[in-house]
């Protein structure tokens, strides 16, 4: 897959990627989001986009997309679990 690429994108890619994934918070860290930094790398590669600075971007960008659809996450958890709350506080009023 790498083979199609010069050795000095298979160095910016891999420089590139190590930076972001030290980027990423350690509870939000894991295997899949690395490996989604890394082909969207290699995507952009594809593309003609090849130099570190660039590649790095591209990653920084998956890595913040995941953030932003973590904190999304957590905000809507955070919802649901008040509107139980006050569902039940509501229901404990009526027994």
């Amino acid at each position: 897959m790498l083979t199609e690429f010069d050795q000095n994108t298979i160095a910016n890619m891999t420089a590139a990627l190590e930076v972001v994934c030290r980027t990423i918070p350690a509870d939000q860290d894991s295997h899949e989001l690395r490996k989604q930094v890394g082909d969207a790398m290699i995507e952009a590669a594809k593309n003609g986009t090849r130099t570190f600075v660039d590649l790095q971007t591209v990653g920084l960008e998956v890595e913040q997309a995941e953030r932003d659809r973590a904190e999304s996450q957590m905000q809507l958890t955070s919802a649901i679990v008040a509107a139980r709350a006050r569902l039940q506080s509501r229901s404990d009023r009526y027994r």
